[in-house]
């Protein structure tokens, strides 16, 4: 029985088509169905690597819509032990806005829970399961990457100021810093928007701060 490596990987999605991208550990016949349309492709090989691109016509514009993976006509996609919510192709409406999360590529452990030594919570594993506490436990957590931050702020400030020669260095290393913090606010924005698709309701409008403020601009005060 042939086995997916990679994917699948939704490459392509306009108003009535998408292309699906698979990998697989055997040369076979790759379908994908979403609803009533399906797609097929014999695959093929590319130093010793199989792969297939199976294109989808005919979907309904603005629709979203699950899909599965056929190799050779066994279903390997959704994997049958899978607790995420199914793959969907969602086509484009031009009237429409359209909305992007973005991600990475990596698998967060599993388990993650308060108190734990590991990092917090993925907030798209929240996202992905519609996980309201998970996503309140992210939003709570972003108070630890703030408190973070000002004690990074706080060491580079006084090698700043003890020594001249530092400044350009922990300039860049300020601009880091705050650049980690911001992606703590973006995750804590997805947080929220977990919170409101499974409930209704809203996090209160004043997130946890861990400091007063402090930021690169009252370092270029302090520094003068």
């Amino acid at each position: 029985m042939a086995k997916l490596l990679l994917g699948p990987l939704l490459r392509h999605v306009g108003e009535r088509d998408a292309t699906v991208w698979v990998e697989t550990d055997t040369p076979c016949e790759v379908e994908v169905r979403a609803g009533f349309v399906s797609g097929h492709q014999r695959t093929f090989t590319i130093a010793g690597h199989y792969y297939a691109l199976v294109v989808l016509t005919g979907l309904e514009l603005g629709s979203s819509t699950p899909y599965v993976v056929r190799l050779d006509g066994d279903i390997v996609w959704p994997t049958s032990d899978s607790t995420f919510p199914p793959s969907r192709i969602r086509t484009v409406d031009p009237s429409r806005p359209i909305r992007l999360l973005f991600g990475s590529c990596r698998e967060p452990s599993p388990g993650r829970r308060r108190g734990a030594t590991h990092p917090a919570p993925d907030v798209l594993d929240a996202y992905a399961q519609r996980d309201v506490e998970r996503a309140r436990d992210v939003w709570e957590r972003d108070v630890e990457l703030d408190a973070l931050e000002d004690s990074v702020f706080r060491d580079l400030l006084t090698h700043m100021m003890e020594d001249p020669r530092n400044i350009s260095f922990c300039a860049h290393l300020l601009f880091c810093s705050k650049n980690i913090e911001r992606i703590g606010d973006h995750a804590t924005n997805i947080a929220e928007t977990v919170v409101y698709l499974v409930t209704g309701s809203t996090l209160p409008t004043e997130r946890p701060h861990g400091r007063p403020g402090a930021d690169i601009e009252t370092a270029q005060g302090a520094i003068k």
